[in-house]
């Protein structure tokens, strides 16, 4: 029998175990193409969603009912601070969650954050910027090119048992498939409005750096294989 794996790290990992393995590519890649010219992308997507010109930033605080107690507080905060310099915000509700699930940590609050049910690939390619709770959404903006930054808070004692037990230098999948930190990581008490806020206005500041970010995530396409992952997970399994 031969395992099949989906990213490149983990072929090396049961090699090494002398287990056979084949790296068949992620299954995200045959929803989630190479994107084309990335302006136009952006002005589709704003289309779709209806949504103006300007900085428009993605708020992506986790799929599960208690990342989003913890976490979206936070980019409520952020929020808070960026809508001074005229930013909007999009908020996709993740797969299992619904507006009675997010619109409590925005009760009271002016902000110009917009709830968006069902769009989340658009919500990405609309906005200049994410901030997205580390987990899968951080492959899935990366591989659309959305420069993002990377938060996540845990209940305090179930981090400190996992920093002694596992041993990373990145959590956002971007950072560990390129092996280097290419998009900034905000973890525990270092997720707080004013520095995730500070992280996207460098993004929004400096064009430079967003495109240069926005061209290296791209390039993550060509680490994770191809599309057509199903058919060849199906080879190895006959």
């Amino acid at each position: 029998s031969r395992t099949a794996v989906v990213f490149p790290f983990e072929e090396a990992i049961y090699e090494r175990a002398h287990v056979p393995v084949s790296f068949v590519g992620h299954p995200l890649l045959d929803r989630i193409p190479a994107p084309g010219d990335m302006d136009e992308e952006r002005a589709a997507a704003r289309e779709r969603l209806g949504i103006p010109s300007g900085a428009w930033v993605a708020l992506m605080p986790g799929s599960r009912h208690s990342e989003v107690s913890r976490i979206l507080p936070r980019l409520v905060g952020t929020a808070g601070r960026l809508a001074k310099r005229g930013v909007r915000f999009l908020l996709p509700l993740a797969p299992g969650l619904s507006r009675a699930d997010v619109e409590p940590h925005l009760a009271g609050s002016s902000l110009p954050i917009r709830i968006v049910e069902g769009a989340a690939y658009d919500c990405l390619r609309a906005a200049d910027v994410a901030v997205v709770a580390s987990g899968t959404a951080t492959l899935e903006a990366a591989l659309l090119g959305t420069p993002m930054v990377v938060v996540y808070r845990l209940n305090p004692l179930t981090y400190w048992f996992a920093r002694m037990v596992v041993r990373v230098d990145h959590i956002a999948m971007a950072n560990i498939l390129a092996g280097r930190r290419l998009v900034p990581e905000l973890i525990q008490g270092a997720a707080t409005p004013v520095r995730i806020a500070r992280e996207v206005e460098r993004f929004l500041d400096e064009p430079a750096y967003a495109k240069a970010t926005q061209r290296e995530l791209l390039l993550l396409h060509e680490k994770l294989g191809s599309g057509g992952v199903a058919g060849r997970v199906a080879e190895i399994a006959t």
